[in-house]
């Protein structure tokens, strides 16, 4: 025996089979099972299903079937929504407030106008890296087709 091994894990190993099924103790919750735990599932020995006899007639009147479906929904008109779905009632759009807004601190004021500019210089950003994204994709997209007319006029005209 390995002098690596503690005792009591061999007596542990000893004692139960292999193939069947040990419990193992749990941390703190049930679907986290013990890292030191042996695994417990049993070996699959099945062998693999036998695959079905496929019957080509019926395969073939299946496709001519889904064939004949995809025509008729194509020939079909596309179904028109009503305007009516479109337009909203006037009782949502009214602006009669019920309730009255409270009056704002100074300071609640101040740090609304602050995080606004917050705001504005983030979307600024955020769309000058944007632009800037593009515009290095169409240098790129510019100098590939530089490179492609110097190597074959053919290509560079059937690329553009």
């Amino acid at each position: 025996t390995p002098e690596s091994v503690p005792p009591h894990a061999l007596r542990c190993f000893s004692s139960c089979s292999s193939w069947l099924p040990q419990r193992v103790a749990l941390r703190g919750s049930h679907w986290q099972s013990s890292l030191l735990g042996v695994r417990t599932s049993l070996p699959v020995r099945a062998q693999p299903k036998k695959k079905k006899k496929v019957d080509v007639k019926k395969e073939q009147a299946q496709k001519e079937r889904m064939k004949k479906k995809l025509k008729k929904l194509e020939k079909a008109a596309p179904e028109l929504i009503p305007i009516e779905d479109f337009i909203t009632p006037l009782k949502y759009t009214e602006s009669n407030r019920v309730r009255s807004l409270p009056t704002l601190s100074p300071e609640e004021s101040e740090r609304r106008v602050l995080l606004l500019k917050k705001w504005c210089l983030f979307k600024q950003k955020q769309d000058e890296a944007e632009k800037k994204a593009i515009k290095a994709l169409v240098e790129s997209q510019q100098e590939a087709l530089r490179e492609l007319q110097l190597e074959s006029e053919e290509l560079y005209q059937a690329a553009i």
